[in-house]
């Protein structure tokens, strides 16, 4: 956030966050050999100064990003740091064990409204509250509807489909966690199409971008039953929307993009599945990992692909107009060189276009691998959009173009080897 110099202010506004929100003033220890959280009724705190750098916003992230201490609350710290032209840069980090992605925009939406002096409603729940619910979920285990359903779509008794994509370097016996990312990015109006046609087929953009991804992953691995991780913010109460915590949860979403079906077709699939998941979101991953006895060294359980559809950055973005004057908010994301998955795709809704993320294992592909993946991605994308009826064993990952300057390449290189042994 671009702010106005007013620390004793911005000191002031953060420490009101602190009190509001349980998380940001709780700490994890072990008691008996478990983990347990601890909330403290008040914990210390002090926004940084962080005066090098020369201004250079990458330079202030890695003085300021470093390791927690989950002993220690608060999980969450700020600084304020010079920039050219008198402005002054405030930023802060929270660690992931107390705060989500919509974690995010509850602080900034949260911190804008008191630094303007607003007075916010009390909370009516607190992360804890949701802990206690989700335990007593889990304690009665046996008689939750989560279980019929996902039992449904992975009996125990079957084996999981496994997809290997066509790697670079063979797969380590034991998967590390080294990795790299490559984005891209939709323009306003390949945006305006797809929301246009994800509303056509009463679909969302989370549903119409995972049909896509699914086809690219099953033409890569030569398979027709794909799954693929996806992370849902599991906020299904409303009174849980204005709390900072953790309540995402990974759920296993089983597609079946067969060659014999048209796109439409697909997405329809995918819609009905995404729904019936999202239902019986509350069912945990590790329970179902549990009861598949899905073990493997070499690659995480039930899926080695992930997906990920973010749209709290276009919340972020409309909170600039109820912003504070002087004070301009915006998103900075530090490099990532780790990967939890084989490959994740993540999407960043912005409102007027769509920000791409793709995070790879290094152990696995090298970047350019990657990028043809992300051209097989835009290129199924492009086709599916022209051509709703399309089959999906007739949608190819290269376009007439690509094929073309193929094609003149591999042309080229037989025409230049024919001089090289030309007597």
């Amino acid at each position: 956030i671009h702010v106005p110099v007013k620390l004793d202010k911005l000191e002031r506004v953060i420490k009101l966050l602190i009190l509001r929100h349980e998380g940001l003033r709780t700490s994890f220890h072990l008691s008996g050999g478990r983990p347990v959280q601890v909330v403290h009724r008040d914990v210390p705190f002090a926004i940084e100064s962080l005066d090098e750098g020369d201004g250079i916003v990458d330079t202030i992230l890695k003085q300021f990003i470093r390791p927690f201490d989950l002993s220690s609350a608060p999980l969450f710290r700020a600084g304020v740091a010079p920039l050219e032209d008198g402005k002054h840069l405030l930023i802060y980090d929270i660690h992931h064990i107390v705060g989500d992605g919509v974690s995010i925009s509850v602080l900034v939406d949260d911190f804008i409204r008191l630094f303007r002096e607003e007075v916010l409603p009390p909370l009516r729940v607190q992360y804890k509250d949701f802990v206690l619910w989700k335990q007593k979920i889990e304690g009665n285990e046996g008689r939750s509807p989560g279980i019929a359903y996902w039992h449904g779509v992975f009996a125990q008794d079957e084996e999981l489909p496994l997809l290997e994509l066509p790697t670079d370097f063979p797969r380590p016996a034991v998967m590390g966690h080294e990795g790299a990312q490559c984005e891209f990015f939709l323009d306003p109006r390949a945006t305006n199409a797809m929301r246009e046609y994800a509303l056509q087929r009463r679909a969302s953009l989370y549903m119409l971008i995972l049909a896509v991804y699914n086809i690219m992953l099953s033409r890569l691995g030569g398979i027709e039953d794909v799954i693929v991780g996806t992370v849902f913010s599991g906020r299904t109460h409303p009174d849980t929307q204005p709390v900072v915590g953790v309540f995402v949860n990974l759920l296993a979403m089983r597609n079946a993009p067969r060659g014999e079906l048209t796109f439409v077709q697909f997405l329809d699939h995918v819609r009905q599945n995404a729904l019936q998941a999202f239902q019986y979101s509350d069912y945990p991953f590790e329970k179902l990992v549990e009861r598949l006895g899905a073990r493997r060294s070499d690659r995480h359980p039930v899926t080695s692909v992930g997906f990920t559809f973010q749209n709290f950055e276009a919340r972020q973005a409309r909170l600039l107009d109820a912003s504070v004057s002087g004070m301009e908010i915006m998103s900075l994301k530090a490099l990532r060189k780790t990967a939890l998955n084989d490959i994740n795709l993540e999407a960043f809704d912005k409102g007027d276009r769509l920000h791409f993320m793709v995070q790879y294992s290094t152990a696995l592909f090298r970047q350019e691998t990657i990028e043809s993946f992300i051209s097989y991605f835009m290129t199924i994308l492009d086709s599916v959009l022209r051509q709703p009826e399309i089959k999906i064993a007739d949608i190819q990952l290269i376009s007439q173009e690509q094929r073309k300057i193929l094609t003149e390449d591999i042309l080229a290189a037989q025409r230049q080897v024919s001089m090289d042994f030309d007597f």
